[in-house]
């Protein structure tokens, strides 16, 4: 009798551990994944400029801030809609 209370307690106790270690996780690839996107914006950016500078042209810098903008805001709205569809699937249909 004792030892089935024992693992009950265990159980718990390994149930809300792994409760409390889902938001970390989800806030460190949340955190990754925004990384990601802040270095799309401007990488692109600042090999247009070291081209301008070997090449001496005046358009690759621009031409790669936009088009990192474009593309990292595009790929930012693609990551909301996955985030919107994750949270449709987990919250109950409501109603009665």
């Amino acid at each position: 009798m004792i030892d089935q209370s024992r693992d009950n307690r265990n159980v718990e106790l390994s149930e809300s551990n792994s409760h409390n270690s889902e938001p970390l996780g989800d806030g460190l690839g949340w955190a990754s994944r925004i990384t990601g996107v802040a270095l799309m914006m401007v990488l692109p950016g600042i090999g247009g400029t070291w081209l301008d500078e070997r090449l001496g042209t005046g358009f690759w810098g621009p031409l790669g801030f936009i088009l990192g903008m474009t593309g990292s805001l595009t790929w930012l709205v693609q990551l909301a809609n996955q985030n919107v569809k994750k949270i449709k699937k987990k919250s109950p249909p409501s109603g009665s």
